[in-house]
């Protein structure tokens, strides 16, 4: 999958996803999937949740590693990308967004699930969506499968709606979420392909920028034979 159409499908999500931020209030959603409440669904999302804890990418790097060295690459450069999205927009934007809980403030009845640690500030953007975006998108430009795509941004969309559902994020942040974590596994996929496609890649790499006279030394004899 080349860049543009990265950005296109990425676009088109944006496109999808935006309009509801405009036509529906703040929280609106967050209070519909609260109140769908079962004790099945408490359970699966609580669980499900985890998905986009950050060990799933710790779990990812050594079948990476095993698998091919460019990938594990690619999943270093978005994890590290993501990271600073998510931190830099947590601690400047959204240092100070109450999140649905002490939003609300007990005008509206809500359920709370056990075992979940309700927080109170920080809300945007959601990181457990922003992971487990990345690692959709970041599997799917590895695989080329439209199936095992699907199944990835199924999961990926869970885990963002397990975030509302325990009330741990707005669909804003959500949102903002999906989008960090499709652009940062775009953007170390690509960066890894392009500039560390391979050993010989790297090495060609590094003697361009090496003077002629060094390049020229460096080059190995050829063995007579």
């Amino acid at each position: 999958m080349s860049i543009k159409q990265t950005l296109r499908n990425i676009l088109a999500v944006i496109l999808l996803l935006a309009p509801v931020l405009i036509l529906l209030p703040k929280g609106a959603i967050v209070l519909y999937l609260n109140q769908l409440h079962t004790p099945v669904l408490d359970y699966f999302f609580k669980h499900i949740t985890y998905l986009g804890d950050a060990f799933i990418i710790l779990l990812l790097i050594p079948i990476l590693l095993i698998w091919r060295y460019q990938y594990l690459i690619a999943c270093l450069f978005t994890t590290v990308i993501c990271t600073l999205i998510v931190n830099l927009g947590k601690r400047v934007l959204g240092h100070d967004m109450l999140r649905p809980v002490p939003f609300f403030n007990g005008s509206e009845p809500l359920h709370f699930v056990d075992g979940i640690d309700i927080h109170s500030k920080m809300s945007f953007p959601s990181g457990h969506t922003a992971t487990a975006f990345a690692c959709a998108m970041l599997l799917t430009l590895i695989w080329k499968s439209r199936s095992a795509s699907i199944n990835l941004f199924t999961l990926a969309i869970l885990v963002g709606c397990s975030r509302m559902y325990l009330l741990q994020h707005f669909y804003m942040d959500v949102f903002a979420g999906v989008i960090t974590g499709m652009l940062s596994a775009m953007i170390g996929y690509h960066f890894s392909t392009k500039v560390l496609h391979s050993e010989s890649g790297l090495k060609n790499l590094i003697i361009k920028r090496l003077p002629n006279t060094d390049r020229k030394e460096r080059q190995l004899p050829v063995p007579q034979v």
